[in-house]
């Protein structure tokens, strides 16, 4: 991952199991020294904006899964009930 990270640490938070270290970039730094801070600025916000994107699809997958599980659930106990 190390190629894609800019160090905005967005994918600190939504990590489920606290597992992501951020060690310096040099990759990033390394393809970056040549660029402009005005044009780091902007690759980091583009990255950004990915992240929140990929966490968003990420909260909505499990919030599905969840509303999933509380609907076989609700079916499970229905037909126990009719029993």
């Amino acid at each position: 991952m190390s190629q894609y990270c800019t160090g905005c640490k967005l994918c600190l938070p939504p990590c489920p199991v606290d597992c992501i270290t951020l060690d310096d970039n040099i990759i990033f730094s390394e393809a970056c020294k040549d660029t402009s801070k005005q044009q780091q600025s902007q690759l980091k916000k583009t990255f950004a904006v990915f992240s929140r994107t990929n966490k968003d699809r990420r909260d909505k997958r499990l919030e599905d899964a969840a509303l999933a599980k509380q609907a076989a659930f609700e079916r499970k106990k229905q037909e126990l009930m009719k029993r």
